[in-house]
């Protein structure tokens, strides 16, 4: 006992009191409790506080209470149960009581899991506090106005993350999002930048989000809500849509089910819901491009179009380069573009429907200035080596072959198409071409009102469909063309060609051959039939003229041929056939007839009345030369080869050209190929 009062003197001696105040080698302390360090290092200098393990420290907890708040403590390990007042003790480090938490709270934040909280970081204008545990935290710079109130920097990051925020939560189901950012006031500068990410020293590269609600990626000035501006050199798309989703079709229009892209306005919006400006010069540039996998059965494009607008619309004002508003590479084994109404639907109405059709083509030329007219009616030529064309056209169809033994390949493919047992309907075709002028159409493949079928009707006749003519004034065709080799060549299985028209039915320059009779049907009153009547032939190109005249008293007369026979006769080619009327002597041509007429005479100066009959060589076609081709006896077969029923697939029909001095039934060795084919192949697989 004794031993140990010796002991607390001597402690006490380096010990000093004022007013209530301790000091430790310290005569004069300036706190409550002074510790002055006694020696200069050459002996541990400090205070050692308690030191427990974290299951020690958590022994004690049912004894710690209000008058323990602050009590400082040092865990020499973390607790080995995180509950209560020792959930945060997760590392070795000063701890202190806090009762209104009732837990051990770490001193600093250096340790592994040291989790502390700090209030009143005081910068001189801002109050900013950082609350971990009642998930408070503020930082307050509200007097800020161009400084930087927040930095973080790392420089030399590699593989780390400078600010990572992430959540385990299953049921994560914020209203304001997982990050929020607000400008709660009204921007005046519409075009500043709320937001902006830049991966790089490149100014604009990466996402900026303006003041405006303006987004644009690979631009800092963005001018529409998403703006996307790729203007790199490497071979890369501005964005890519990827939908890889197996699920069922909807069979919706709807933003439901699986679709890559989908935009949707209102029916009150008057603009554009897809707007794609392409201004790029290099090759195969493109502004929209889609590509399909082989095995997809999905379509590259759906566009719905309900309103009185266009579904889909692509304005071409490249006047330099040869490129086309779209271009469709079409590989596969569906069609390369398929619009499709829906056939449970109903057309709309007359009002708003003057142009019902499922591909509209519309080409405005533009000014009348010289250089907007075509080249000719031809598209590329066969040598070219771009598609450039020489002729404007509103749509145009090509198909390339790539083998001489492609069939049955067409540019354009227009047909009416019965529903299951719907019977076919009338006044209605293939395709319709129609000029400028109203009532002015052609048709192919056509069933008419009669429910005949015609593979080319053309009128030019009627301004209605009601068979009215147009006016006085007539100036169409229903069906012109010329020909290199001929103008036309029909073949009926009954009958050839029914000719009509009101001033002549049927009118041919030039030579006309028939290996059958000319006939001519007439109506004859009191007859249920018409009455036919034959063509006269003959071997040589003539023509005749008749009459009557009578001899006078001095036993002769002179008869004049009507002058348009004497203008179209050959000289020294009339013959002369005279018949008297009634009984008379001899009756003779008292000489040789000329162009211009006869003179007749008999022996008793009788008058005889008589007829005749002049037929005279058309002048000119005194030597005719028939075509040796139509004179040859397979002439017939072989133009019948030539007009082949294209429905009949077990044969073909034969070739004929004119090689510049006979006609010949074979194909050309000069004729003119289709080297286009192949240049438009070479493109094809370039691009692809």
């Amino acid at each position: 006992m004794n031993k140990k009062l010796i002991n607390l003197v001597i402690a006490l001696t380096g010990v000093s009191t004022v007013y209530a105040q301790i000091g430790v080698n310290s005569a004069s302390p300036n706190t409550t409790f002074d510790i002055i360090a006694k020696t200069s290092g050459t002996k541990p200098e400090g205070i050692l506080i308690p030191r427990l393990t974290g299951d020690q420290i958590k022994n004690m907890e049912n004894l710690l209470g209000s008058a323990q708040n602050s009590m400082i403590i040092y865990a020499t390990s973390a607790a080995s149960s995180l509950t209560a007042s020792t959930i945060d003790l997760t590392a070795p480090g000063f701890y202190y009581y806090n009762f209104g938490l009732t837990k051990w709270v770490a001193l600093n934040n250096f340790g592994t899991a040291a989790k502390v909280p700090i209030s009143g970081l005081i910068d001189g204008t801002a109050n900013n506090s950082i609350d971990s545990k009642n998930f408070a935290q503020t930082w307050d710079w509200t007097t800020a106005t161009t400084q930087v109130p927040l930095t973080l920097r790392a420089n030399a990051l590699t593989t780390g993350t400078l600010l990572d925020i992430t959540s385990a939560s299953t049921s994560l189901n914020s209203t304001n999002g997982l990050v929020r950012i607000i400008n709660n006031a009204a921007p005046s500068a519409a075009g500043g930048i709320f937001v902006r990410f830049q991966p790089s020293n490149v100014a604009g590269s990466g996402m900026s989000l303006l003041n405006n609600g303006n987004s644009g990626f690979g631009t800092a000035t963005p001018s529409a809500k998403i703006h996307i501006s790729e203007s790199g050199t490497t071979n890369q798309p501005a964005a890519i849509i990827s939908q890889s989703s197996s699920a069922a079709d909807t069979g919706s229009l709807s933003g439901t089910g699986s679709k890559g892209f989908y935009i949707d306005m209102s029916s009150a919006t008057l603009d554009r819901a897809l707007v794609i400006n392409q201004n790029g010069t290099a090759a195969n540039s493109r502004g929209l491009n889609i590509t399909m996998a082989s095995g997809n059965p999905a379509v590259g494009g759906f566009i719905n179009q309900t309103g009185t607008g266009e579904g889909f619309r692509v304005q071409n004002g490249n006047t330099t380069n040869n490129n086309a508003g779209v271009y469709i590479l079409h590989s596969g084994a569906g069609s390369g573009v398929y619009a499709s109404a829906d056939a449970a639907g109903s057309d709309a109405s007359t009002s708003v429907s003057t142009r019902r059709s499922m591909v509209w083509g519309d080409r405005i030329i533009g000014s009348a200035a010289g250089n907007n007219a075509g080249g000719g009616y031809s598209g590329p030529s066969s040598a070219a080596t771009t598609l450039a064309h020489a002729t404007l056209y509103g749509s145009m169809g090509n198909a390339t072959t790539t083998a001489a033994t492609d069939t049955y390949i067409f540019g354009v493919l227009g047909e009416v198409l019965s529903v299951s047992s719907a019977a076919a309907v009338d006044r209605s075709g293939g395709v319709l071409g129609n000029s400028q002028v109203s009532g002015t159409f052609g048709i192919l493949g056509y069933r008419t009102s009669a429910s005949a079928n015609a593979g080319v009707y053309g009128n030019a006749a009627m301004s209605t469909g009601t068979g009215r003519f147009a006016g006085s004034d007539a100036s169409g065709f229903g069906v012109m063309g010329v020909g290199d080799l001929m103008g036309a060549a029909f073949r009926g299985n009954v009958y050839g060609i029914n000719a009509s028209g009101s001033r002549y039915g049927m009118y041919v320059d030039g030579a006309t051959y028939t290996n059958n009779i000319i006939a001519n049907v007439s109506t004859v009153e009191g007859s249920a039939e018409r009455v036919t009547t034959y063509v006269p032939t003959s071997t040589t190109a003539d023509i005749y003229t008749r009459g009557t005249a009578a001899v006078d008293a001095s036993g002769r007369v002179s008869v004049s041929f009507d002058k348009k026979f004497s203008d179209l006769v050959a000289e020294n080619s009339v013959v002369v056939t005279i018949t008297p009327i009634g009984k008379s002597s001899s009756i003779y041509l008292e000489q040789e007839p000329s162009k211009t007429g006869f003179s007749v005479k008999t022996d008793d100066n009788s008058q005889v009345k008589f007829s005749y009959i002049a037929v005279g060589t058309r002048k000119g076609l005194e030597n005719v030369s028939v075509p040796k081709e139509i004179l040859a006896k397979d002439y017939d077969e072989n133009m019948s080869s030539v007009l082949h029923n294209e429905a009949d697939t077990s044969s073909k029909g034969k070739p004929v050209h004119w090689n510049g001095s006979e006609l010949k039934f074979e194909r050309s060795s000069g004729s003119s190929g289709n080297a286009r084919m192949d240049k438009l192949q070479n493109k094809t697989e370039k691009i692809e």
